[in-house]
Protein backbone atom coordinates (compact mmCIF):
# COMPACT_ATOMS: atom_id res chain seq x y z
CA UNK A 1 0.00 0.00 0.00
CA UNK A 2 1.55 3.30 -1.43
CA UNK A 3 1.93 6.12 1.55
CA UNK A 4 -0.39 9.31 0.98
CA UNK A 5 1.28 12.55 1.86
CA UNK A 6 -1.14 15.23 3.61
CA UNK A 7 -0.60 18.44 1.97
CA UNK A 8 -0.83 21.70 3.48
CA UNK A 9 0.33 25.33 5.18
CA UNK A 10 3.28 25.08 7.60
CA UNK A 11 3.19 27.04 10.69
CA UNK A 12 6.25 29.44 8.68
CA UNK A 13 4.00 29.78 5.70
CA UNK A 14 0.65 30.44 8.07
CA UNK A 15 2.20 32.94 10.03
CA UNK A 16 4.13 34.64 6.95
CA UNK A 17 -0.37 34.74 5.26
CA UNK A 18 -1.01 36.30 8.05
CA UNK A 19 1.56 38.85 8.36
CA UNK A 20 0.71 39.93 4.47
CA UNK A 21 -3.04 39.86 5.30
CA UNK A 22 -2.91 42.17 8.15
CA UNK A 23 -0.36 44.79 6.22
CA UNK A 24 -2.72 44.64 3.21
CA UNK A 25 -5.44 45.51 5.57
CA UNK A 26 -3.59 47.98 7.34
CA UNK A 27 -2.64 49.68 4.10
CA UNK A 28 -5.90 49.09 2.26
CA UNK A 29 -9.04 50.03 5.18
CA UNK A 30 -7.58 53.21 5.59
CA UNK A 31 -7.86 54.26 1.65
CA UNK A 32 -11.13 52.76 1.02
CA UNK A 33 -12.89 54.65 4.06
CA UNK A 34 -11.47 57.90 2.41
CA UNK A 35 -12.24 57.05 -0.51
CA UNK A 36 -15.70 56.52 0.92
CA UNK A 37 -15.79 59.74 2.63
CA UNK A 38 -14.73 61.63 0.09
CA UNK A 39 -17.08 60.37 -2.63
CA UNK A 40 -19.90 61.43 0.22
CA UNK A 41 -18.37 64.45 0.83
CA UNK A 42 -18.69 65.37 -3.78
CA UNK A 43 -22.27 63.79 -3.69
CA UNK A 44 -23.65 66.20 -1.38
CA UNK A 45 -22.07 69.20 -2.57
CA UNK A 46 -22.72 68.67 -6.58
CA UNK A 47 -26.11 67.69 -5.44
CA UNK A 48 -26.89 71.08 -4.08
CA UNK A 49 -24.79 72.92 -6.67
CA UNK A 50 -26.42 71.11 -9.17
CA UNK A 51 -29.95 71.91 -7.65
CA UNK A 52 -28.53 75.88 -7.67
CA UNK A 53 -27.97 75.68 -11.65
CA UNK A 54 -31.38 73.91 -12.27
CA UNK A 55 -32.91 76.49 -10.44
CA UNK A 56 -30.97 79.41 -11.85
CA UNK A 57 -31.89 78.52 -15.17
CA UNK A 58 -35.12 77.89 -14.68
CA UNK A 59 -35.95 81.61 -13.42
CA UNK A 60 -34.35 83.06 -16.69
CA UNK A 61 -36.56 80.57 -18.60
CA UNK A 62 -39.39 82.08 -16.90
CA UNK A 63 -38.69 85.37 -17.30
CA UNK A 64 -40.85 84.77 -20.65
CA UNK A 65 -43.58 83.36 -18.81
CA UNK A 66 -43.73 85.49 -16.01
CA UNK A 67 -41.86 88.85 -16.41
CA UNK A 68 -40.33 89.90 -13.70
CA UNK A 69 -42.26 87.62 -11.40
CA UNK A 70 -39.69 85.00 -12.77
CA UNK A 71 -38.52 83.68 -8.99
CA UNK A 72 -37.52 80.42 -8.23
CA UNK A 73 -36.36 79.77 -4.78
CA UNK A 74 -34.74 76.88 -3.08
CA UNK A 75 -35.65 76.35 0.90
CA UNK A 76 -34.61 73.78 3.40
CA UNK A 77 -37.22 71.41 3.87
CA UNK A 78 -37.64 68.91 6.01
CA UNK A 79 -41.06 67.39 4.44
CA UNK A 80 -39.69 67.32 0.71
CA UNK A 81 -40.82 63.80 1.11
CA UNK A 82 -44.66 64.66 1.57
CA UNK A 83 -47.42 65.95 -1.27
CA UNK A 84 -47.36 69.40 -0.48
CA UNK A 85 -43.78 70.20 0.97
CA UNK A 86 -42.84 73.24 2.24
CA UNK A 87 -40.39 75.24 3.48
CA UNK A 88 -39.03 74.85 7.42
CA UNK A 89 -37.73 78.65 8.29
CA UNK A 90 -35.47 76.93 11.08
CA UNK A 91 -34.12 74.19 8.87
CA UNK A 92 -30.86 73.00 7.31
CA UNK A 93 -29.98 71.74 3.85
CA UNK A 94 -28.72 69.07 5.01
CA UNK A 95 -32.14 67.65 6.15
CA UNK A 96 -33.53 68.17 2.24
CA UNK A 97 -34.69 70.72 0.07
CA UNK A 98 -37.46 72.05 -2.42
CA UNK A 99 -37.19 73.90 -5.47
CA UNK A 100 -40.17 75.89 -6.68
CA UNK A 101 -41.84 78.76 -8.48
CA UNK A 102 -41.47 81.47 -6.09
CA UNK A 103 -43.89 83.95 -7.75
CA UNK A 104 -44.20 86.49 -5.14
CA UNK A 105 -40.89 85.74 -3.55
CA UNK A 106 -41.63 84.95 -0.11
CA UNK A 107 -39.72 81.60 0.24
CA UNK A 108 -43.12 80.34 0.94
CA UNK A 109 -44.85 77.45 -0.67
CA UNK A 110 -47.94 79.63 -1.56
CA UNK A 111 -51.06 77.95 -3.36
CA UNK A 112 -50.73 77.92 -6.92
CA UNK A 113 -47.05 77.76 -6.87
CA UNK A 114 -45.45 74.89 -8.81
CA UNK A 115 -42.75 72.50 -6.58
CA UNK A 116 -40.18 72.04 -9.23
CA UNK A 117 -38.17 69.58 -7.75
CA UNK A 118 -37.01 67.57 -4.63
CA UNK A 119 -34.25 66.30 -2.74
CA UNK A 120 -33.64 64.20 0.17
CA UNK A 121 -31.24 64.40 3.08
CA UNK A 122 -27.95 64.43 2.61
CA UNK A 123 -25.46 61.70 3.88
CA UNK A 124 -25.69 62.39 7.74
CA UNK A 125 -21.80 62.18 7.77
CA UNK A 126 -21.90 65.71 6.69
CA UNK A 127 -22.08 69.06 8.33
CA UNK A 128 -23.36 72.10 6.52
CA UNK A 129 -22.65 75.74 8.15
CA UNK A 130 -23.58 78.65 6.11
CA UNK A 131 -23.56 82.60 6.41
CA UNK A 132 -25.27 84.89 4.20
CA UNK A 133 -24.17 86.65 0.85
CA UNK A 134 -22.95 89.38 2.93
CA UNK A 135 -21.42 86.82 5.20
CA UNK A 136 -23.54 87.41 8.23
CA UNK A 137 -25.40 84.59 10.21
CA UNK A 138 -28.83 82.78 8.23
CA UNK A 139 -31.83 83.74 9.70
CA UNK A 140 -33.54 80.67 7.55
CA UNK A 141 -31.46 78.81 4.89
CA UNK A 142 -32.59 79.68 1.06
CA UNK A 143 -31.43 80.93 -2.23
CA UNK A 144 -33.97 82.71 -4.48
CA UNK A 145 -33.05 83.79 -8.27
CA UNK A 146 -34.89 86.12 -10.32
CA UNK A 147 -35.58 86.34 -13.79
CA UNK A 148 -32.14 87.52 -14.61
CA UNK A 149 -30.14 84.99 -12.22
CA UNK A 150 -29.02 87.39 -9.70
CA UNK A 151 -29.74 86.34 -6.38
CA UNK A 152 -31.91 87.84 -4.36
CA UNK A 153 -33.31 88.83 -0.76
CA UNK A 154 -36.48 87.82 0.59
CA UNK A 155 -38.63 89.05 3.64
CA UNK A 156 -36.74 86.07 5.47
CA UNK A 157 -33.29 87.91 5.13
CA UNK A 158 -30.48 87.19 2.56
CA UNK A 159 -29.70 84.40 0.64
CA UNK A 160 -27.15 81.92 1.39
CA UNK A 161 -24.06 82.93 -0.27
CA UNK A 162 -21.33 80.88 1.82
CA UNK A 163 -21.43 77.22 2.38
CA UNK A 164 -19.12 74.83 3.95
CA UNK A 165 -19.42 71.23 3.67
CA UNK A 166 -17.30 68.79 6.71
CA UNK A 167 -17.19 65.27 7.74
CA UNK A 168 -15.69 64.00 10.99
CA UNK A 169 -12.05 64.19 9.42
CA UNK A 170 -12.14 67.92 10.09
CA UNK A 171 -9.19 69.96 8.76
CA UNK A 172 -8.01 67.15 6.68
CA UNK A 173 -5.63 67.02 3.74
CA UNK A 174 -6.92 63.99 1.41
CA UNK A 175 -3.80 63.56 -0.58
CA UNK A 176 -2.44 66.42 -3.19
CA UNK A 177 -3.72 69.48 -1.08
CA UNK A 178 -7.24 68.30 -1.42
CA UNK A 179 -9.52 69.11 1.41
CA UNK A 180 -11.66 66.77 3.33
CA UNK A 181 -14.46 69.47 3.34
CA UNK A 182 -15.18 71.45 0.86
CA UNK A 183 -16.45 75.43 0.41
CA UNK A 184 -18.91 77.02 -1.77
CA UNK A 185 -19.03 80.30 -2.46
CA UNK A 186 -22.24 81.80 -4.45
CA UNK A 187 -21.67 85.35 -6.46
CA UNK A 188 -24.18 88.02 -6.51
CA UNK A 189 -25.13 87.09 -10.26
CA UNK A 190 -25.80 83.08 -8.89
CA UNK A 191 -23.38 81.49 -9.78
CA UNK A 192 -21.95 78.85 -7.43
CA UNK A 193 -18.01 77.75 -7.12
CA UNK A 194 -17.09 74.99 -5.54
CA UNK A 195 -13.13 75.30 -3.39
CA UNK A 196 -11.63 71.74 -3.00
CA UNK A 197 -7.98 72.68 -2.26
CA UNK A 198 -7.05 72.60 1.65
CA UNK A 199 -5.51 76.20 0.83
CA UNK A 200 -8.53 77.77 0.20
CA UNK A 201 -11.05 75.91 2.14
CA UNK A 202 -9.00 76.75 5.17
CA UNK A 203 -8.29 80.38 4.09
CA UNK A 204 -10.40 82.93 6.38
CA UNK A 205 -9.86 85.42 3.70
CA UNK A 206 -11.56 83.61 1.01
CA UNK A 207 -13.60 81.55 3.47
CA UNK A 208 -15.73 83.40 6.18
CA UNK A 209 -17.03 80.59 7.64
CA UNK A 210 -13.49 79.90 8.49
CA UNK A 211 -13.48 76.04 7.04
CA UNK A 212 -13.43 72.91 8.56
Amino acid sequence: MGTHRLKGFTLIELLVAIVVLSIVLTLGVPAFTQFVQTNRMAAGVNDLVATMHAARTEAVKRKTLAGANASVSICASADWNTPAPSCDAAGNFRDGWITFADTNGDIVVDAGEQVLAIHGPVARALVLNTLDINGNPVGQQFFSFGASGFLRAAPAGQPVGNLQFCDDRGDHDAGGGLAAGRFVLISPTGRPQIFRMRADVQNPVLNPIGGC
